[in-house]
């Protein structure tokens, strides 16, 4: 992988009338993908919207072996007016979050964290633990050297 992407998997509802899967690490694995990255992306789902966030993952060719699928719903965010999508102020309706360990992340060069609401994934030491085998840089090390 050039670029592991860990993040949301959300749904997006726009004016009651838009209801899409978005969020900041979908967006980002997608939008790495169509540009010629080899891409992975690590998060969670609601088991709801699993099928469909696979199948948009799939067809960009992202790998999704990171995606852990949970029981209970996606986490939704609610933008009242269309017109604030370049500064939106979402409601947010919480879904569900990992409980526990997470799965260990692999080795890539380039690693882009997005926030999540509900979960800290530095609380949840999930960037601190690399796949077997597998090597975690971080900037900040290379840079106290």
């Amino acid at each position: 992988m050039t670029l592991l992407v860990c993040g949301g998997i959300f749904i997006e509802e726009i004016a009651g009338r838009t209801r899409r899967l978005g969020g900041s690490g979908l967006t980002a694995a997608l939008a790495a993908a169509g540009s010629g990255t080899d891409v992975s992306i690590a998060g969670w789902v609601g088991s709801g919207e699993a099928d469909e966030a696979f199948a948009l993952l799939d067809d960009a060719g992202v790998d999704r072996l990171g995606v852990q699928v949970l029981d209970g719903a996606t986490t939704t965010y609610r933008i009242a007016d269309p017109a604030d999508l370049s500064m939106p102020l979402p409601g947010v309706i919480q879904g569900a979050v990992p409980q526990g360990s997470v799965p260990a992340l692999p080795s890539c060069p380039v690693v882009l964290c997005f926030g999540t609401p509900g979960f800290d994934v530095v609380r949840a030491r999930w960037l601190d633990r690399p796949a077997s085998g597998a090597t975690l840089r971080s900037t900040a090390r290379a840079r106290s050297r």
